[in-house]
């Protein structure tokens, strides 16, 4: 059910990128106030088009692994810095912007025609893509793009190269960094071959973290100080607890088990276990972070943001490894439960991110121009 319609057909790509090119032509003509950090990314273009490779690395090896130019200036992570100038020296900071977001929404159109997942699903998918993501959070946007390559690699058993991707995922955007320490986790509890156990384990611990965090957050700074004030003036509130994505984390968590005890095969191996393992305790835990995190919920959400479509291309291959496997068509209502119930879900948070709570003016013409400022927010 979830093949049907696949992605690697032509009417599939060509779908897919209509939906692409329809998102970025909005974003070639965004102006400031088109989101909440776009004004942020202009200027910091703007500051990297002006500066030599010199200057860059200066700047960079002061405050390292952020490059930061001073004065009122944001500091963005190195890898992304040397990306932006890069592109800067070609492009103006607008068009550097559109750049990026077209390459990045790509690399995930390709990912996901490497994981045959249907049509109906993706479609949602871009749309969230380019409201969170590439319309207002680009580093993270090329970070899950490169985090998501590397759970096409994990399922390909390349676990060298999919280690690489990550590291090169955290120079785009540092909590990308979860990732390898879920990974590192992963591998630590796979050597000790505790495996259930590991499982509860991080979440426990994740749970006893989260739950904890205003404790914390007394001793914090930088961002995770950002974050606090944030938190502090009301926002996020009725974002954590059992909502759409702490269903969709746990239907996560739920389907790479129950797609493991139908096909033995999926942890054959010690290597396939390994991956098993490495994803079970992401989902896990993000389930954790999102609905126990009360008015923090921030954290948990800005990791969701990224995971969302990490996790997403693992459970795809794996349900369509597992949906060919003797007897498993016959479980008609776990069938139609992934097929409507989740599909509605993507809908639904496609459909509140542009109408209900948008953060971007990408559907402003349907809905009117908002002015959309960092000072919002802050």
């Amino acid at each position: 059910m979830l093949g049907e319609l696949r992605l690697s057909r032509p009417v599939g790509l060509v779908l897919g990128l209509c939906v692409v090119i329809l998102i970025v032509f909005r974003f070639s003509y965004a102006e400031a106030g088109f989101s909440f950090d776009y004004q942020f990314y202009i200027d910091f273009f703007a500051s990297t088009k002006s500066a030599s490779f010199r200057e860059l690395v200066e700047a960079t090896s002061e405050t390292f692994p952020y490059t930061y130019w001073g004065g009122e200036s944001v500091s963005f992570e190195f890898g992304f810095s040397f990306l932006s100038y890069l592109l800067t020296k070609i492009f103006s900071p607008s068009a550097t912007y559109t750049v990026i977001a077209l390459l990045s929404l790509s690399f995930k159109l390709y990912i996901f025609s490497r994981t045959k997942l249907n049509i109906l699903y993706v479609l949602p998918l871009f749309i969230y893509a380019g409201v969170l993501l590439e319309g207002n959070a680009l580093r993270a946007a090329v970070a899950t793009s490169f985090l998501m390559w590397s759970s096409w690699l994990l399922y390909e058993g390349k676990l060298k190269s999919a280690l690489i991707a990550m590291m090169i995922a955290s120079t785009m955007h540092i909590s990308s960094l979860v990732f390898l320490l879920g990974f590192i986790g992963a591998y630590f509890f796979h050597i000790l071959r505790l495996y259930y156990t590991g499982i509860l384990l991080t979440f426990s611990v994740t749970t006893v973290i989260v739950v904890n965090l205003e404790v914390i957050l007394v001793f914090a700074g930088g961002k995770l100080g950002e974050y606090a004030a944030q938190t502090a003036k009301g926002m996020y509130v009725g974002a954590s607890g059992f909502n759409a994505q702490s269903l969709l984390a746990i239907s996560f968590f739920v389907i790479i088990q129950y797609c493991s005890l139908k096909d033995a095969k999926i942890v054959e191996t010690g290597k396939e276990k390994f991956i098993w393992l490495y994803f079970s305790i992401i989902t896990i835990c993000l389930f954790a972070l999102i609905a126990f995190s009360g008015v923090f919920s921030i954290f948990g959400d800005r990791l969701w943001q990224m995971a969302y479509f990490v996790v997403l291309v693992y459970v795809a291959v794996l349900w369509q490894k597992a949906d060919r496997t003797r007897g498993f068509r016959k479980l008609s209502i776990a069938r139609l439960y992934l097929f409507l119930g989740l599909g509605c879900v993507f809908y639904f948070l496609a459909f509140s991110l542009l109408f209900r709570y948008p953060q971007t003016n990408l559907a402003s013409f349907f809905i009117g121009w908002k002015y959309y400022s960092y000072l919002n927010v802050l």
